[in-house]
């Protein structure tokens, strides 16, 4: 089957379907009051549908008709059907719009009508996208430079990771000065300062390489960089503000580089937390192994997105090799979260208390043992180590002096409850809200305000979310049918 997508510029073409307007000269999709400029590709990808409904595309005719100038592969097309779904407001596994041909390619379902010069409607959205890789064209193609990533994901594994920056000079071919290339690792040394004035500063003087050497593909991946630990500090509530941006840089330098192992990775860990898109985080993570094998990252990367399907066996695996190709990963608590999420609390402690006695004081792992103390029934413990994360937070000293007062008269579970009813906005070893509230509940036994702030946590895709159905803190509420409908919904969201 032979197929030419046709870019709508002189004449305006409209399609109509399921109660929407696209109008492709406009990159324009209209339903009832509300819309949507698609990104070019996106826009591409739903002409290339309208044109052909419900007729069978392959991947490769897609890859085709909306990368006609380019060379891709099913990873983009992957992306951008991700896309257009959330777009569209449709669902992979129960689709209205695009069903997926496993193996094949897709297939549109809605019925589409066209019409020839019509009026445009009145609206008041922006121009035309920019074609995504708008960056300006390197002069030659080279091979990266890297920043480094921190991949903090849902159960804050490795923050620690930040203390990870290859240096420049790791590339095959030098494209700026030594001066520059010195610059450029004094900026990922000051990633490691996770503060916000700190990412802001290295994203200002990132973005002057990049206005001098537009060829320097390291500068754009420490803007991406600065901006996820500028979510990460915000517990990636506000990932989508970012994602534009970085998802940008990521095209951008796959399309000069396409065995850029970094960016794979980059692309992988937006798919994972930002999207719940898991298929396509394990295909970018595939690439990301394949092309940077022994980058420590794409092992601590690849190893989360195994244990958020619950696959703990691998996960544990893929901890030890890394552990064998640098030593100095021993000092992380990844291996710990494995054993917590398996039920086996006496090697999850022993794992954090062989990193506390030895290393510096970290308060990731005052949380982690908050949660261990908790789940294996230790009430002090869990006090104590909370005491110790209140204090850590900056909570007032009346506060804190009155939870030690109600533990020792009502027990943990009225501190936490006490800690549901203030609402408390902080990071005391259970995430941020609205998870961090739902968890709370659990522990005060108010079952109904649990699954009320579960919903809400997977309403706005909290990274942590995914790990509800795995982790041993919700045991208390298998039995609830509510709350088998938020495993369900879980289930049903990432892909498993």
């Amino acid at each position: 089957m032979s197929h030419k997508i046709i870019r709508i510029i002189d004449m305006d073409i409209v399609y109509h379907f399921a109660g929407k307007t696209f109008i492709p000269a406009r990159n324009l999709l209209i339903e009832g009051n509300t819309e949507q400029v698609l990104e070019q590709r996106v826009s591409d990808l739903l002409l290339a549908f309208c044109q052909q409904p419900n007729q069978e595309l392959s991947k490769n005719e897609l890859i085709t008709l909306v990368w006609p100038d380019r060379v891709v592969n099913e990873d983009s097309l992957s992306v951008a059907i991700s896309k257009l779904r959330k777009a569209l407001g449709d669902n992979r596994h129960n689709p209205v719009y695009i069903k997926t041909l496993s193996g094949r390619g897709y297939l549109w379902l809605a019925t589409v009508d066209s019409e020839e010069n019509s009026p445009q409607p009145t609206t008041s959205a922006p121009p035309t996208t920019p074609e995504r890789d708008s960056p300006p064209t390197p002069r030659r193609v080279r091979k990266p430079l890297w920043a480094g990533l921190s991949l903090v994901l849902a159960v804050g594994l490795i923050g620690a990771l930040l203390l990870h920056q290859p240096s420049s000079t790791d590339t095959t071919e030098a494209v700026v000065s030594a001066e520059v290339i010195a610059q450029h690792d004094q900026l990922t040394k000051q990633l490691r300062q996770v503060d916000p004035d700190n990412q802001r500063d290295v994203i200002k003087k990132a973005r002057l390489i990049t206005e001098d050497y537009p060829e320097f593909l390291p500068a754009y991946l420490t803007i991406a960089q600065a901006k996820l630990n500028l979510s990460m500090l915000n517990s990636y509530r506000d990932i989508a503000i970012y994602q534009p941006e970085i998802e940008s840089i990521v095209d951008f330098v796959l399309a000069r580089d396409p065995e850029n192992g970094r960016a794979w990775l980059y692309r992988g860990w937006l798919a994972q937390i930002a999207d719940w898109e898991y298929e396509t985080a394990g295909s970018a993570y595939m690439n990301a192994l394949k092309y940077s094998p022994d980058d420590p990252l794409v092992y601590l990367g690849y190893s989360e997105y195994l244990m958020a399907l619950g696959d703990f066996e691998r996960a544990h695996a893929f901890f030890d090799q890394l552990r064998r190709e640098n030593p100095d990963y021993y000092k992380y608590l990844n291996m710990s979260f494995v054993y917590m999420l398996q039920g086996d609390y006496d090697k999850a402690r022993a794992e954090v208390h062989r990193i506390a006695n030895s290393e510096a004081e970290s308060r990731l792992a005052q949380r982690v043992l908050n949660r261990i103390a908790i789940l294996s029934g230790n009430d002090d413990e869990a006090f104590a180590t909370l005491q110790r994360l209140m204090r850590k937070v900056d909570l007032p000293k009346t506060f804190i002096e009155q939870m030690e007062t109600l533990f020792l008269r009502d027990g943990l579970a009225a501190v936490y409850q006490k800690l549901l009813d203030e609402r408390i906005d902080k990071n005391l070893g259970h995430h941020l809200p609205p998870l961090a509230w739902a968890r709370y509940a659990v522990i005060a036994g108010d079952f109904e305000q649990a699954i009320r702030w579960l919903n809400e946590a997977v309403n706005t895709k909290q990274p942590a979310a995914v790990f509800i159905p795995l982790d041993p803190l919700y045991q208390p509420l298998a039995s609830l049918p509510k709350f088998q409908q938020v495993t369900q919904r879980i289930e049903q969201q990432i892909s498993r």
